[in-house]
């Protein structure tokens, strides 16, 4: 797995159901398993029928003016992983938002990540680099979400690594977060 590239990826959208809600703003970065950098993508997606950007992300309707069509963006997401282990804080979110472009054969949940490492703490982004002194960026902008994420990748994938934990496509059904969409090759545990 050291000569893997995994490709980090974060989405704002208008809502959390990916059935009526769309994206907003993409961001995506390649990284190998040191965290050396081999690209990176970022675009705002234009709104459709009437939809605002949600109140909780920090993307604004005259950038999403400007920005792609969805299924364009999402195309373009999907050939920029290929070939990588996908990486995602909230892997059954971000996925239900892709699930017609990209199944990602290989995934790693950082949330799960988090909570197979460290069970007794809260898994939340934000949450976990402060506990860990990772610098918190702009959290609900997609590339600053992705560069937090990158970096509790790279710590608790090192430690669950030195335990021998198997992490990969495994999600954890959270009691206050119960699963609403399960990734195809998902392995599910409890919390």
């Amino acid at each position: 797995m050291n000569n893997s590239l995994y490709t980090i990826i974060d989405f704002e959208t208008t809502g959390l159901d990916a059935k009526k809600e769309q994206v907003t703003e993409i961001a995506a970065l390649k990284i190998d398993a040191k965290g050396n950098e081999y690209g990176s993508l970022h675009t705002f997606v234009r709104l459709t029928n009437g939809r605002k950007p949600s109140p909780y992300a920090k993307v604004t309707e005259e950038e999403c003016e400007h920005g792609m069509e969805e299924s364009e963006a999402l195309t373009m997401l999907s050939s920029f992983c290929k070939d990588t282990i996908v990486v995602a804080q909230y892997a059954p979110f971000d996925f239900s938002f892709i699930d017609t472009y990209l199944q990602p054969k290989e995934f790693i949940c950082t949330r799960t990540l988090t909570f197979m490492v460290e069970p007794k703490e809260n898994p939340s982004l934000v949450v976990t680099c402060e506990r860990n002194n990772i610098k918190v960026l702009n959290a609900h902008r997609a590339m600053d979400d992705v560069m937090m994420t990158k970096e509790v990748f790279l710590l608790q994938k090192s430690e669950a690594d030195k335990k021998e934990f198997d992490y990969r496509n495994v999600i954890v059904d959270f009691k206050k977060r119960p699963l609403v969409f399960v990734p195809e090759n998902a392995i599910i545990i409890n919390e």
